[in-house]
């Protein structure tokens, strides 16, 4: 057996933390989204004009977010995949030297 050791758990942890970020970012933006729709009843104005303004600002950077949020989790996932390939690369050539020694 070879004398290797991985964090499988941690990695496979930011994999899931991740990928809820990248939920609830979207969520988020959703969930504002719906309620900027139902303000023009409400608002109107110079008062509905700023907040127009500031909604696409914030809608923007709100984009952004959730697309790093993507990439870092589709890049954690990557990670893990490689690291979990590695290691059974490794035990499969420890497992054929061990033969080979047998």
């Amino acid at each position: 057996m070879s004398e290797q050791q991985a964090d499988i758990a941690t990695l496979s942890q930011l994999v899931q933390s991740m990928t809820q970020l990248h939920e609830y970012c979207l969520l988020l933006q959703q969930g504002a989204q719906s309620f900027a729709a139902v303000l023009p009843a409400e608002w109107q104005g110079a008062a509905m004009a700023s907040f127009q303004a500031t909604f696409q600002q914030w809608s923007a950077q709100a984009t952004t977010l959730a697309e790093a949020a993507d990439g870092l989790t589709k890049h954690s996932q990557l990670v893990l995949q490689a690291y979990q390939q590695t290691i059974d690369a490794l035990n499969t050539a420890w497992t054929d030297f061990s033969a080979q020694l047998a």
